[in-house]
């Protein structure tokens, strides 16, 4: 109380200032947390229920519906055919755990690889110890262990024991001789060498030979017609006439391309020279000075003048350009491709570089018959012998495409030492990997590798222009294009049996089955070279993924057939043919055909247009016996088998629509899809769907009320259990199932929509009955007959069941999608629907609530007639508590038994009522004192805060409504001051010139000058009336409020103007502002200009009055600068008759000065009325 009183006095003591007119609450709201400081009862909103609408009957768990449905007694329908169209709508790739799945690497050793005996074995293990004996090796150090590293090896590969091999070494060292060595050079290009013509180009060529290592250089040139012999330099290391490739003319990034082979001496001491020079054409000195007109830059001249010199010197000699210099022990036995720089004959860089492919091999191999299948086969026999081994030994099973090292270095020995070249070996290695893919699985990735070895092998020899034909027998090709068939022939299978072998629930399979394509692919890249052109891979590919699609569905067909006759059983299989199908679909789309479109091929498009033909042609016949029986029962409640058949028939449906959903995904031009037609075949079951569901929706209603009628709730009980489950039949049940059906014709499905709603507004109608039939809302008297009203429980949860069921069904259409389901925007039946669906459950919701307001509006206004009452007299504390203390009570009650919806509309009607009550208690009174203006302020203030409860009750749209302004306006303005309320009248006088009748203008220049005053100069009117006959004008200014300005400052006026219609005063008048009021930024009021008709016979008579108001007038220097402000036009306008709450204020305000403003105003009045008639 002493708080109270302390905050009272301060706000007394505070001057009051003047406010705006418009009247918002956006300063209120800075002060409605200082409302509870008078510790007067809060309403605190549990925020736990908010906005009741659809979404709370999703929040009803699955498994508490299925426990009701079981005390409901009527087999869960509802919750069977809401998991149907969940199922669909949610669908994943189909993942099933198949005993069939087929391993690719499923053998731990090769049994179906015959091991080799006999002939063959001694055969195969003479020639590896020829290799091994004779072994081309730069490092000798280090091959006598590797001898002996690869002895051990072969005698483990081929199961020899220790005399045999002995005995075989030894006749193997008796009967053989080491092979010639040589070094097979391959001039492939340059780039960038030194330019040696005057055109800044060269005509190079190259001369390579062998000598020892530390001999000196190599100088053979080519033959020149003036020389009948080679100049040789003098060196004797020299050993042979010096291989030389061709001419290439007129380039610095020549292209030869040309292969030699050169036999040598020791690998280990000798070493590869080329040397690269520049062809003259002419050898004359006079040549050399001819082609000065080809002379280009600085280059070009310099090199110019060096050929001139060097061709006096040097006659008959072509132009050096640089040297390469390879030692032949950096050579790998597998050899090497790189690019080497060019240096000069003391090793110094030259500029530019040449590429070489550089490989040693033997004269035997070179010299003997390439075409001989003899070599072929013993390396073939060796490779298959090897990965044998290398099968048998590993421990995971299968070949990884890894070889021992030591077979590796043993393989490379033997190409070197015989006549297989790389392409040869490419393709023995591919026809080893082939047979052991079949028989116990390689890695793809080692035969995409194999594969593009061998493409790799193809083209080098296509781009020496060689023709790779020319290398291999006939038997050699028909064998390798044999073993290519034999692996497509094996890859076809692996197609027809993908989802076994890849399947889409492993995605980690997906990496495999990208190599797999590829090695098909690249197959087929491969076989391209004979006969198979790229198209035939895309035929192959396509027939087999159609055979994989068609052998899949027969296989799923023999699993799911029902071993009886019964129609119910036939459409559950259909159902799971239809779903494990909807789900393949998913499959391709999402897992294999992203990974067949690196391949270019459609496997989702294959796959579509081969299920669609057999899952038509499988569920077709049993959809039509389906709907006959169906409709034999129509007219009665159904049986179970009956409703089950209904429910599998829409999951049918529901599966088939899903799958004709992804025709998107096909191209435009296919339109040959037998899903096309689905709709046409279930046209006739949706009217029983949806009736079925209406008659089982009216059969849980009746058993879910008796359950209700034996529910005893607690505290915390807001509903019934009934109210829940009639929203979730809706919209869990009805609904879904509408979405689920989606009807392609708009015309067809407006009919099926308008039957739904109709089915749904029945459901609710017969629910609403049945609460009737309760009498729960007719005997008001047992919750209504309290005085002072209390609200009772037994109504909120009355209340609670009527809103939910009302507010979900005011949501249907948001959830039905309502817009679309109609063909015409102004289609009839959307009317009829939307008037339906408002009217159902709108009169009991209402009723109730309204009641319950009126109940309470009674109560308030007792309270609040009272407060009124002892405003003057009581402190605001005591005078409002009984009120509060009422509100408190009930709208707490309220808030723990409503649900959100109704008490946020019970609340805002209770604040209508409060804040209506006190403006029509107030709108009247002019008789209080400014204490009881202050107080009632507060209390108003105190009951808005009470209302928003700290954010959780009425939001600021609620709050912020008419009447609400209105009382603060009507309050606000008794507690202005009677200056304050002048300029208020005349500024909404302003305001409203517009509205009255216009006669003319006045044109003045008006400024504020600090610490002086307003000065006016009046300047000249124009399109004054010509109602009178002899116009004498004259101007009045009177400034108001007179408190605001000193006391010297009183009506002015100027001179008469005569006989004139426009009349020209330009006349300077001054009005010293009050002392309070000499601050423009506090400057308040307004200077009224009368223009009156001076009559010497009669009263002068008013022409037209304007106002400007004084917060719009500009700063002035001084006195002299009002004449460079902006000339300003008042609007003349004849006043009516005073009106307004302002007015009416200042009418009954006792203050000379309002008495004299009224009278003031009331005059002009007599006048305006006398010149308008």
């Amino acid at each position: 109380m002493e708080s109270a009183s302390k905050l009272s006095s301060e706000r007394a003591d505070k001057p009051v200032q003047a406010k705006k007119e418009s009247i918002s609450l956006n300063a209120l709201w800075e002060s409605i947390s200082k409302a509870t400081a008078f510790g007067l009862p809060r309403l605190t909103i549990r925020r736990n229920l908010r906005r009741v609408t659809a979404s709370s009957s999703s929040s009803i768990d699955e498994e508490e519906n299925i426990d009701r449905a079981k005390q409901l007694d009527d087999d869960g329908y509802f919750e069977r055919l809401t998991r149907s169209a969940q199922r669909a709508t949610k669908i994943r790739l189909f993942r099933r755990s198949d005993s069939s799945h087929i391993s690719l690497t499923t053998l731990a050793a090769c049994p179906m690889i015959r091991p080799v005996t006999g002939d063959e074995l001694k055969r195969m293990y003479l020639l590896l110890l020829r290799t091994i004996e004779f072994w081309l090796d730069v490092r000798a150090t280090a091959l006598p262990a590797r001898k002996e590293q690869s002895y051990v090896y072969i005698k483990e590969v081929f199961n020899v024991k220790e005399e045999q091999h002995v005995k075989w070494l030894s006749w193997v060292r008796s009967n053989y001789k080491a092979p010639q060595q040589s070094v097979h050079v391959a001039v492939l290009e340059g780039r960038n060498l030194p330019s040696r013509d005057v055109n800044g180009l060269s005509d190079p060529y190259c001369v390579m030979g062998v000598i020892p290592l530390k001999a000196g250089v190599l100088e053979g040139k080519r033959k020149v017609k003036k020389m009948k012999r080679r100049r040789s330099s003098g060196h004797e290391e020299i050993q042979e006439i010096h291989p030389t490739t061709s001419i290439v003319r007129n380039t610095v990034n020549p292209k030869w391309n040309e292969e030699f082979t050169i036999d040598i001496r020791d690998a280990g001491k000798d070493c590869l020279q080329i040397d690269i020079w520049d062809y003259d054409q002419d050898d004359s000195f006079l040549g050399a000075v001819g082609e000065v007109s080809k002379v280009r830059g600085i280059a070009g001249l310099r090199s110019f003048f060096g050929q001139i010199g060097h061709r006096m010197v040097h006659a008959a000699e072509d132009q050096f350009m640089g040297r390469v210099l390879i030692p032949l022990s950096t050579v790998p036995d597998s050899g090497f491709e790189k690019w080497f720089n060019v240096k000069s004959r003391r090793g110094r860089e030259k500029g530019g570089e040449i590429c070489l492919r550089v490989q040693l091999t033997t004269s035997n191999s070179a010299s003997e018959n390439s075409l001989s299948d003899k070599d072929f086969r013993h390396h073939w026999r060796i490779v298959r012998q090897f990965v044998r081994h290398e099968v048998c030994n590993s421990a995971r099973g299968g070949w990884n495409g890894r070889l021992h090292q030591t077979a590796l270095c043993l393989l490379r020995q033997h190409v070197i030492q015989t006549s297989v070249t790389d392409l040869k070996e490419a393709i023995i290695s591919w026809l080893v990997v082939e047979e052991f893919n079949e028989k116990c699985g390689v890695q793809y990735g080692h035969i995409f590798e194999v594969l593009r070895h061998i493409e790799e092998q193809w083209n080098a020899r296509l781009k020496l222009e060689k023709n790779p034909f020319d290398e291999l027998t006939q038997i050699q090709v028909e064998t390798f294009f044999d073993s290519l068939q034999s692996y497509h022939d094996w890859a076809q299978n692996i197609l027809i049996k993908i989802r076994n072998v890849f399947p889409s629930a492993k995605p980690e399979r997906s990496t495999i089955l990208v190599q797999f394509l590829q090695c098909l692919s690249k197959s087929f890249d491969v076989a391209r070279v004979r006969e198979s052109p790229r198209g035939d891979f895309r035929k192959f590919v396509t027939s087999a993924v159609s055979e994989s699609a068609r052998f899949w569905f027969h296989q799923l067909g023999t699993v799911l057939s029902p071993a009886t006759s019964c129609e119910l059983q036939n459409i559950l299989a259909c159902v799971e043919i239809a779903f494990n199908s909807v789900a393949e679909l998913f499959s391709a789309r999402d897992f294999y055909d992203e990974l067949f479109l690196g391949i270019d091929i459609e496997y989702f498009q294959i796959t579509f247009r081969i299920v669609d033909i057999e899952l038509c042609s499988t569920v077709r016949p049993h959809i039509a016996e389906v709907q006959k029986q169906l409709v034999s029962v129509s007219s009665d409640r159904g049986t179970d088998e009956c409703n089950r058949m209904a429910t599998a028939s829409y999951e049918l449906f529901l599966y088939l629509r899903k799958a004709l959903e992804l025709k998107t995904y096909l191209p435009a031009s296919v339109t040959d899809v037998e899903l096309f037609h689905m709709h046409e075949w279930f046209e006739d079951l949706v009217p029983h769907w949806i009736e079925l569901s209406y008659r089982e929706a009216l059969r849980r209603i009746d058993t879910s009320l008796k359950l209700d009628c034996n529910m005893v709730g607690g505290d915390s009980t807001k509903q019934l259990c009934s109210a829940p489950d009639i929203i979730w039949l809706i919209s869990q049940a009805m609904i879904v199932t509408w979405k689920g059906i989606n009807w392609p014709d708009p015309f067809v499905a407006e009919r099926f929509f308008v039957f739904l709603c109709e089915r749904i507004c029945a459901t609710v109608e017969y629910f609403a009955d049945c609460m009737k039939r309760r009498s729960l809302w007719e005997k008001k008297s047992h919750f209504f007959c309290m005085e002072p009203f209390i609200v009772k429980k037994q109504l909120c949860v009355l209340l609670n069941d009527v809103v939910y069921v009302r507010n979900n069904l005011l949501s249907m259409p948001k959830k039905l999608n309502w817009d679309r389901e109609f063909a015409s925007e102004d289609s009839a039946s959307k009317s009829a629907l939307l008037e339906l669906f408002s009217a159902t459950g709108e009169d009991a919701e209402n009723s109730i609530i309204a009641e319950i307001a009126e109940k309470m509006r009674k109560d308030i206004a007792h309270y609040s007639e009272k407060l009124v009452k002892d405003l003057v007299e009581v402190e605001l504390v005591d005078s409002i508590k009984p009120l509060m203390s009422y509100l408190e009570t009930n709208l707490s009650s309220l808030n723990n038994w409503l649900l959100d919806c109704p008490f946020m509309k019970i609340l805002k009607l209770t604040y209508e009522n409060c804040i209506g009550t006190l403006y029509h208690l107030v709108k009247d009174r002019y008789n209080l004192d400014e204490i009881a203006y202050k107080r009632l302020t507060k209390a108003a203030e105190t009951i808005v805060a009470f209302f928003v409860a700290d954010g959780d009750g009425l939001d600021h749209d609620s709050v912020d409504t008419e009447i609400t302004k209105l009382l603060f306006r009507c309050v606000q303005l008794r507690r202005r001051s009677t200056a304050i309320l002048i300029s208020h009248y005349l500024s909404k006088l302003k305001s409203e010139e517009t509205k009255r009748c216009h006669r003319g203008y006045l044109s003045v220049q008006i400024g504020y000058v600090e610490t002086k005053g307003i000065y006016v100069k009046v300047l000249h009117c124009r399109n004054m009336p010509s109602s009178h006959r002899s116009a004498n004008p004259y101007v009045t200014l009177e400034p108001f409020p007179a408190s605001a300005f000193a006391s010297t400052a009183s009506c002015q006026r100027t001179k008469i103007q005569k006989d004139t219609q426009a009349p020209i005063f330009d006349e300077t008048f001054h009005f010293e502002m009050a002392g309070n009021a000499a601050d423009k930024k506090r400057c308040r009021g307004a200077i009224v200009f009368s223009v009156l008709n001076w009559s010497r016979f009669c009263d002068d008579s008013l022409d037209g009055e304007g106002i400007e108001c004084l917060s719009d007038v500009p700063l002035a220097a001084s006195e002299s600068d009002v004449d460079g402000l902006p000339i300003r036009t008042l609007s003349l306008t004849l006043p009516g008759e005073p009106s307004g709450e302002a007015f009416r204020i200042l009418r009954h305000r006792r203050s000379e000065e309002a008495h004299r403003f009224v009278e003031e105003r009331q005059r002009v009045a007599r006048l305006s009325k006398k010149a308008q008639t």
